[in-house]
């Protein structure tokens, strides 16, 4: 009986554990943030629209305190990597309010938008704001079929994860 009762204790602290993964950024936490020239990791202006660049600069110190915010433990940490909501390409910056635990699978699939948009803003096809909107519509949105195969295949951190997005 105690074994039984062990069991389902443990089972209720893994559920609780896991229960805060991102899928998606929390705009509460997470709302996006751009590079000004008051900004410390300013280096300059970029492209013909003068958009603020600011230098990468993530400490591991920041990248703790993003894990602690969005309640991802450190034994699910390697699922997850720390991202700028707005890519520094395209004028975020380092601040807090721009990061965020991106799932690794759902970071895989955008590689190419990421580097699409940073080159149509550097060949001036694209306009700061409309990269920025492609960005967030992407990060807000994942791949429903990603997701299906996470909930088959993945791992217990990568489950709750998805329990979080299905809430939403």
């Amino acid at each position: 009986m105690k074994s039984v009762v062990l069991v389902a204790l443990s089972f209720l602290f893994v559920q609780f554990s896991y229960a805060d993964f991102p899928v998606v950024p929390d705009e509460k936490i997470t709302p996006g943030d751009l590079c000004s020239r008051q900004d410390h990791h300013f280096d300059g202006y970029r492209y013909s629209q003068k958009i603020p660049y600011c230098r990468r600069d993530v400490s591991r110190g920041l990248k703790a305190k993003i894990y602690k915010q969005y309640g991802i433990p450190s034994g699910c940490k390697s699922r997850f990597t720390v991202d700028h909501f707005y890519p520094l390409s395209i004028g975020g910056n380092n601040s807090s309010k721009n990061l965020w635990p991106e799932h690794v699978r759902i970071k895989a699939l955008r590689q190419d938008l990421e580097q699409y948009v940073f080159d149509s803003v550097r060949e001036g096809r694209m306009s700061q704001e409309e990269a920025l909107e492609r960005i967030y519509e992407a990060k807000m949105n994942p791949p429903v079929e990603e997701l299906r195969r996470i909930e088959l295949f993945g791992s217990d951190c990568d489950k709750a994860a998805l329990q979080v997005f299905e809430q939403l």
